[in-house]
């Protein structure tokens, strides 16, 4: 490979779906790379949602043009455009390359999972080459736009590296069990997780054997054969009465609705279900290479990942050398895991480490933002660890730094940051996020500490271990402290937070508790916020009297003059013609009126590409054919995967 820039891109391009808003690639991501010999650098990670302002960002372009702008504007930060890149990766239409991909490789096992398997065990280079790894890629269904025949394949990939030579193979995946759930309660899987836990609700041990199942979990019947695991457990659990107390299920817990117990009472049924899956592949992987877990690392990725409690649990259980997985664990990683895995493919050694998640985008103050709002800021000073210390304990602020972390959740440059100690704060932060009242708050500790305050605990930059803690300091971080006495922990260095490290080192010598607490900097609906706009937006509209910006503090005033009410408009727009064009457009691809609904199955499903929707007769077998599935309501049809 030459030396020079490299573009990793999770994409997707399709006019017909982008005009009507049909979702592609959901959680779009891009990177930049750059190597120098043996040395690959991390420049630049993009998540689209955070410039578009679309959740779970899933738009397509609405063409290849489209697709250039916006990357050349992206790139234009480094002085860069696509003709000074070496090789782009990723995306049909823009890929310049077809040295990147796996599908030669590992014939048998879907690309998707490959891409989030490596961006596990190759997270750092120095580990990969001289250490035993366990890999699991634990998603819920693979994309089909460079692997075309993945509906014929094994979706989720696992792996042992015994000094970076690689064997892998299929394995199950709990994802699937979850994605259902979500579809069933309507609710996301992080919510259903923390009302499993924090309902006391459970069915009593002997009533949980017919719950037991024997799923295979590998490709597609993975989708109908959860949906019937799920549908059984659902049934039961849903018909159990009030006599059925201290019988069939334990209590209902009264500070729950009923319907909330039941659905609490089901996730705890799925979670130790999925734990089990992850118990068979783990003991299978050690027997079959003969491994001793004490001199093995285990690496998670896939969105099965986000599940603190399995992460922690089979780190506990099996005392595994150490824990590797990136902030980008779900498809926001998937640009990470394919450009990894390309220079490993591409070279003899590979010298990389993901030293922490800050690879997103940078914000400065400026003159215009003075101007701008200079009624709000009543006066401004230079960040002092004692002063910000008192600020969070008088109340919860906004704390904007530096560039950007990668990655669904919030690990302290885009957060809100409050005192642990006062419960009252826990529900001002859920107030201020339209968000349930028993959902906690994370802790942010620091890690030569953690072990004080936590059971069993072990680093964990990226959010992903959910501890107990200690009984004796319970009391003390009320706010960051789930229903059931567990937290979810971020760990934090000086090396990897410099500010924020102060702050909490600062509040630790005010009131004795090395740990602050953070939730994500975004509303209800709205993706993490990615510029100093979209925060002041947020304090003002949300009326927080401090905002820390890039080692700056801002007080501000007169927020009910602040007549915005609904958050900033992010950086980029999607939106490229007037309804009108959108209209004649939308005939010119879809004379035949084919519905969103059919159409969507078509884009997912095994017809994308092979049919021509202008021609009559293609149109009315796509028709005739989403009739049938739907009909039946198929959920082992691959054209309904892919829609997870």
């Amino acid at each position: 490979m030459r030396d020079g820039f490299y573009l990793s891109t999770y994409l997707h391009i399709d006019s017909l779906a982008h005009l009507m808003k049909i979702r592609g690639r959901h959680d779009q991501n891009m990177s930049l790379w750059k190597k120098n010999g043996n040395d690959i650098t991390l420049i630049h990670y993009w998540e689209l949602e955070r410039l578009t302002g679309l959740k779970q960002h899933g738009r397509c372009f609405y063409d290849v043009e489209h697709a250039h702008e916006v990357i050349n504007q992206l790139l234009s930060e480094y002085q860069l455009n696509l003709s000074d890149i070496n090789e782009v990766w990723g995306t049909p239409g823009l890929e310049t390359s077809d040295s990147y991909h796996s599908l030669s490789d590992y014939p048998e096992l879907s690309y998707h999972s490959i891409c989030h398997l490596w961006s596990a065990i190759m997270m750092d280079s120095e580990i990969f080459y001289k250490n035993n790894i366990i890999g699991l890629a634990v998603d819920t269904s693979p994309d089909k736009e460079v692997d075309k025949s993945v509906s014929d394949k094994n979706f989720y990939s696992g792996c042992c590296s015994i000094n970076g030579k690689v064997s892998t193979f299929p394995i199950q995946s709990p994802g699937t069990i979850w994605s259902n759930a979500k579809r069933v309660f309507k609710m996301r899987e992080g919510s259903l997780m923390a009302l499993g836990s924090a309902s006391k609700s459970e069915l009593l041990r002997e009533n949980t054997t017919s719950f037991k199942t024997n799923m295979t979990l590998f490709n597609i019947k993975a989708f109908s054969e959860s949906r019937d695991y799920l549908k059984e457990l659902v049934d039961f659990v849903f018909s159990l009465t009030k006599d059925d107390e201290g019988i069939i299920f334990n209590e209902f817990d009264n500070k729950f609705t009923e319907e909330e117990n039941k659905i609490s009472m089901c996730v705890k049924e799925i979670q130790k279900i999925s734990i089990e899956i992850m118990e068979t592949t783990i003991e299978e992987t050690i027997a079959k290479y003969n491994l001793v877990t004490e001199e093995t690392y285990l690496a998670i990725s896939g969105g099965y990942a986000l599940n603190c409690p399995t992460n922690s649990y089979l780190m506990s259980k099996y005392k595994f050398k150490g824990f590797l997985a990136p902030p980008c664990v779900s498809d926001t990683g998937i640009s990470l895991g394919m450009a990894l895995y390309a220079f490993y493919r591409n070279m003899n050694i590979v010298n990389f480490s993901l030293k922490h998640a800050f690879h997103g985008d940078k914000s400065a103050i400026g003159n215009e933002f003075y101007k701008k709002y200079q009624e709000y800021i009543k006066e401004t000073s230079v960040f002092e660890p004692h002063i910000a210390a008192n600020d969070v304990i008088n109340g919860p602020i906004i704390w904007f730094n530096g560039a950007a972390e990668i990655g669904p959740r919030a690990l302290g440059n885009r957060s809100l940051i409050a005192d642990p100690r006062k419960q009252e704060t826990k529900d001002l932060l859920n107030e201020v996020k339209q968000r349930e009242w028993w959902r906690p708050v994370a802790p942010i500790c620091l890690n030569d500490k953690v072990s004080d305050w936590f059971e069993e605990a072990y680093s964990s930059p990226y959010m992903l271990h959910t501890f107990a803690i200690k009984d004796e300091k319970r009391n003390m971080i009320p706010v960051a402290a789930h229903l059931d006495d567990s937290a979810r922990v971020q760990t934090i260095t000086e090396e990897e937070n410099p500010l924020l490290y102060k702050l909490i080192s600062s509040f630790d010598e005010k009131v004795g508790i090395p740990i602050l607490c953070n939730t994500s900097l975004n509303d209800k609906g709205e993706p993490i916020i990615n510029t100093i706009e979209e925060a002041m937006n947020f304090a003002l509209r949300k009326g927080f009297s401090i905002i820390y910006i890039n080692g700056q503090r801002l007080t501000l005033q007169h927020h009910e003059k602040f007549r915005e009410a609904k958050w900033s408009k992010r950086s980029i727009s999607f939106e490229r013609f007037s309804e009108e064009e959108i209209e004649k457009k939308i005939k010119e691809l879809n004379p035949h009126q084919i519905s969103k609904e059919n159409l969507h199955l078509y884009f997912t499903g095994n017809f994308s590409g092979e049919l021509d929707l202008t021609n009559a007769k293609d149109a009315r077998r796509l028709n005739i054919y989403a009739k049938s599935i739907l009909n039946r309501n198929d959920m082992n049809s691959a054209d309904f995967l892919y829609s997870f």
